[in-house]
């Protein structure tokens, strides 16, 4: 079904275990709040007398209706058991709401409004205009945790993964694999947004205020967040995996072939280069090899001529030069000799007149 389509008959299914305060409260309210609505209490055999007040609801008003299960098989379970009750009577639009008001009926008629636009539409306490009235602090982040651990772990892109006021398309049931969900506590509103998700449904969150429940007890346990916990964490897990492998797959098949050609490319243009290239340089190489012989062959024999000349000319100037320099050395030699004995001579008279002056 498109977005622009008839959304056709509603089915609001109220699970209910030991809900006798709250079940009569919560059907008048819904009729008003949806008087087109139709309201199926799922009543899990609950032993302080919930059945028998649907029985009587469904008695006095034809659009109230009641399915009476074996025992307490979980919230997960009683949905389901809902949804197939709905879908195999030709409901377009099936609900999840809570019978204990922690839901306000009077806030799903915007949420059935979001639905013509969208596959699946829910209830949110963590977009902007959506909250929580008397939850103490450690209830509030064991749902913002849980939501954001759902979210990190899949990929989930719901702000409010774990809450339970949803409303779908009834293509959208079908489409989910309902036969194949196997949380029964809270894991199974989980379970639902991420199917949804995986398979392209548009999921749409529209602000709600949710009010902890005044008459009754809470359902909620440790054993309920610990399956939705390790459920999420196992699914989580897988995913991840699933996306690594595919990834790998996915580089195996199209990157590395596309490396290979690129690869191939270049080796066949180095090849092409070499080719052109490589015959030109060997050219220039040989030119340059010629050129030095030539260079050699011309170049050598005047540069041994002009050293051949140099040594002639120094033999010459060493021929010439040489006698007249022993000469001068004679000479100079005989001059200093002269200038010596002179020199001793007048030493000697020097020291003959120191004598005689000597008392």
């Amino acid at each position: 079904m498109t977005a622009d389509q008839a959304l056709g008959k509603v089915l609001v299914i109220i699970p209910t275990y030991n809900e006798a305060l709250n079940l009569r409260p919560i059907v008048a309210r819904l009729r008003v709040a949806v008087p087109e609505a139709d309201v199926l209490v799922a009543d899990d055999n609950s032993p302080d007398g919930t059945g028998a007040i649907a029985d009587e609801l469904a008695a006095s008003d034809d659009q109230v209706h009641v399915l009476h299960r074996r025992g307490k098989e979980g919230l997960g379970a009683a949905y389901v058991a809902g949804f197939r009750w709905g879908l195999e009577r030709g409901y377009g639009v099936l609900v999840e709401h809570d019978a204990d008001g922690s839901h306000q009926p009077e806030q799903l008629p915007s949420m059935l409004e979001a639905l013509k636009g969208a596959d699946m539409v829910k209830g949110s306490r963590w977009v902007k205009g959506g909250s929580v009235v008397n939850w103490p602090w450690h209830r509030e982040v064991l749902s913002r945790g849980g939501s954001l651990w759902s979210r990190v772990l899949l990929g989930i892109p719901v702000r409010d993964v774990t809450g339970g006021f949803s409303a779908f398309r009834a293509d959208t049931l079908r489409g989910l694999g309902l036969d194949e969900i196997e949380a029964a506590g809270y894991g199974f509103q989980v379970d639902l947004v991420w199917r949804a998700t995986k398979q392209g449904y548009k999921v749409v969150e529209v602000p709600i205020q949710f009010i902890e429940r005044e008459l009754g007890d809470s359902k909620m346990d440790s054993k309920i967040v610990v399956e939705a916990l390790l459920l999420t964490s196992r699914w989580g897990i897988t995913h991840r995996a699933r996306q690594v492998k595919e990834y790998l797959g996915f580089a195996k098949e199209r990157v590395a072939p596309e490396v290979s050609k690129y690869a191939e490319e270049g080796k066949r243009m180095a090849g092409e280069v070499s080719a052109k290239v490589g015959p030109e340089v060997q050219k220039y190489a040989a030119e340059g090899k010629r050129i030095a012989g030539e260079v050699s062959a011309k170049v050598g024999p005047e540069v041994q001529k002009y050293a051949a000349e140099g040594k002639r000319i120094a033999g010459e100037v060493s021929a010439k030069v040489g006698p007249e320099v022993s000469k001068f050395a004679q000479q100079a030699g005989k001059t200093l000799s002269g200038v010596g004995a002179s020199a001793k001579k007048v030493a000697g008279q020097v020291k003959a007149k120191l004598d005689e002056r000597k008392p």
